[in-house]
């Protein structure tokens, strides 16, 4: 079977699995590259922490380039040239009307959609990220992908349903987009079952076989390979092989014990412990970038009012448990040292992506600087569930949009929406208003 074509990129694959092809000039992709309107890529990735930040340990003194990191934002030291630091905007609108409990449910449903949640009409208004990923959807085959970590961690606040609580991502004021929480079905979502000649049969076929997607596209690419000049060879092989390797980091396999046996990698098997479990999700969004199969990620480390505890973070001798207990600390010291810890690792891992998002795009351009990356959380200080001074780091370049390697201070309580507006123009989506904002926030 030769490459495929959809739209402007090409793939390999048949009906149990389909691998997006990078552009690759033997193929006269360079031609696509001019021609398409698509090009050249820029991305969002919302990045969701649950329970709001420690604030006296994250805010940041000064302004501009010259700003004194805390001892939170430190962690954020290897990657500072590619960070920028944003403080000053409020999101009201996510606020509990007067008397009402919710702070973590309102501060969800309105993270990204800038709106009052409807608790009784369930309903939260459109988010910013799939604005974008409606605007976007030609140009890749997924118009966006929604990732998280919690399935039913954290309870309901009072009356108000636990259902935002468990989105961020909302395609419409009443359809919440439902997250992804196991990466190996967010790996299939990648690979398999997209083609629309695919059989139930033969997706069933392969899941039972537990057979690697390149597997099942082994004879497309040896044909392609043939077809390709050097560069191009080596291209293709760099990318398939970052597919096996995602494949079985996911597995927890060997990769010479499989090829010794004769096997490919397998299709993967979800981690049982946390935090190898997002190691895995973040290669998952490090992959779609990089082929080109969505520009829009949502990811949700956890609920908004998530109960999970860390116990593999040791303060004071003892694991931290429960992340959205220890937020509430009234003063307490050894609460405190565990919400700063919390916040800490949070940022060691969120370094570790932004590494990964360092490699080439199917372009062969660097994923991170056509990438803007919005990491926050649902409220703002977590003993207080403010939303008067959102915790935000905007981190990659997304393409000359975004200057890094500094801090802004916006105006107090300018409005969250103002930056979804500015996030959307760099996005090519020409918003007139968005929520409470009308103007556009300058991130140069």
């Amino acid at each position: 079977m030769k490459a495929r074509v959809v739209g402007r990129r090409r793939f390999l694959g048949g009906t149990a699995a389909v691998v997006g092809l990078p552009l690759l000039e033997s193929l006269g992709h360079r031609r696509f590259v001019r021609a398409a309107t698509c090009d050249p890529p820029r991305r969002l990735l919302v990045y969701h922490v649950p329970n709001g930040v420690y604030f006296k340990s994250w805010l940041p003194a000064g302004t501009g380039p010259a700003y004194a990191p805390t001892e939170t934002l430190a962690r954020v030291q290897p990657i500072a040239k590619d960070v920028l630091v944003l403080s000053g905007l409020a999101n009201p609108r996510a606020v509990p009307a007067a008397g009402e409990v919710g702070g973590h449910a309102y501060g969800a449903a309105g993270l990204l959609t800038c709106a009052h949640a409807d608790k009784r009409g369930l309903s939260a208004g459109t988010s910013f990220d799939q604005l974008a990923a409606q605007a976007l959807a030609a140009c890749t085959r997924l118009p966006s992908l929604e990732l998280g970590m919690d399935t039913v961690e954290g309870g309901a606040e009072g009356d108000v349903p636990v259902l935002f609580n468990r989105n961020i991502s909302w395609s419409a004021p009443k359809t919440p987009v439902p997250r992804v929480t196991s990466p190996q079905i967010a790996f299939d979502r990648l690979f398999a079952g997209f083609d629309p000649n695919a059989t139930a049969a033969a997706n069933l076929k392969r899941k039972a076989d537990r057979s690697s997607v390149l597997d099942v596209v082994r004879g497309d690419g040896a044909r392609l390979a043939a077809r390709l000049n050097a560069d191009d060879r080596m291209k293709l092989d760099e990318y398939l092989g970052s597919i096996r390797q995602l494949e079985t980091r996911i597995a927890g396999t060997d990769v010479n014990r499989l090829s010794a046996a004769g096997g490919g990698a397998r299709r993967p098997v979800d981690a049982g412990d946390f935090p190898a479990r997002l190691d895995q999700m973040h290669a998952i969004m490090n992959l779609a970038f990089r082929s080109d199969a969505t520009r829009v990620i949502s990811f949700s480390m956890g609920n908004a009012l998530s109960t999970r505890g860390y116990p593999f973070l040791n303060v004071n001798g003892r694991p931290v448990g429960d992340g959205h207990f220890c937020t509430h600390h009234s003063g307490n010291p050894d609460l405190i040292a565990q919400s700063v810890a919390i916040d800490k690792w949070r940022l060691d891992k969120l370094v570790e992506l932004v590494t990964l998002l360092k490699t080439k795009d199917a372009g062969g351009a660097e994923v991170l600087g056509s990438t803007g990356l919005y990491y926050t959380s649902e409220i703002g200080d977590g003993n207080s569930h403010a939303q008067d001074n959102k915790a935000i780091l905007l981190i990659g370049q997304m393409g000359g949009a975004i200057a890094t390697g500094r801090m802004l201070v916006a105006p107090d309580r300018t409005p969250l929406a103002n930056l979804y507006l500015a996030l959307l123009q760099a996005l090519g989506v020409n918003q007139g208003a968005f929520g409470d904002g009308t103007k556009p926030l300058a991130l140069v």
